[in-house]
């Protein structure tokens, strides 16, 4: 069965300043070729951390932006129904392209991670990753509270994202005529606090390195 994925179109005033800036943001090839390259190790853990297809009837995974995550998640749950959530329009489009001739149960929804059109306590499986970073604290605590509602008593969040205060040295954006730098998330200590606090259990946590990149992964439990 292929389902026509639904790609909402959301009003720009019911976004703030910094949802609007990734609603219509291009991706950028370079920064986007390194993140997939820095993540596939953390990627592969996570889907050998997810539940046998027996016990996941819908899935969501929170940012399209790694559009081989949610091919693979096609076909490791090919019964399940799966959900992605994307607020950047670009990369929704080219998830769309890749998947829209795969056979299976699967939607595709434009929508900010911290605000679903989803009822509570709905999904079996949140697969989160590389998402958080763009954003505040505030937000960041935002989507997980949202995840937290939608997911099942039982259900699992994986989560990873990078560690590192950067990836980008400032000297390399400096030779490209920049003096930027991206502030990511700090280390896994904050994830023993934040997740029980909205009422799941941390099962475990890892760090890894790849492409001298560190990031971790948060297996966790509703």
């Amino acid at each position: 069965m292929i389902l026509e994925p639904h790609i909402e179109k959301i009003p720009a005033k019911t976004l703030n300043r910094s949802e609007q800036k990734l609603l219509r943001k291009k991706p950028g090839w370079l920064s986007q070729s390194w993140q997939n390259a820095a993540s596939q190790k953390a990627l592969q853990m996570a889907l050998r951390l997810s539940p046998p297809p027996a016990e996941v009837d819908r899935c969501l995974q929170l940012g399209c932006r790694n559009r081989t995550l949610f091919n693979q998640l096609l076909e490791t749950y090919p019964e399940a129904f799966l959900i992605g959530v994307e607020l950047n329009q670009y990369s929704l489009k080219e998830t769309q392209r890749l998947i829209q001739y795969r056979e299976g149960h699967w939607l595709l929804l434009q929508a900010a991670p911290q605000r679903l059109n989803m009822p509570s306590a709905s999904i079996d499986l949140i697969h989160c990753h590389y998402l958080l970073h763009p954003h505040s604290a505030l937000h960041r605590q935002a989507i997980l509270k949202e995840a937290v509602r939608v997911l099942k008593p039982g259900g699992k969040l994986l989560l990873s994202d990078f560690i590192t205060a950067s990836i980008w040295h400032p000297p390399f954006w400096r030779g490209f005529g920049r003096n930027h730098r991206y502030s990511y998330i700090g280390d896994t200590e904050t994830w023993q606090e934040t997740l029980p606090d909205l009422g799941m259990k941390v099962k475990s946590q890892k760090q890894l390195s790849q492409n001298s990149i560190n990031s971790y992964i948060v297996e966790a439990q509703k």
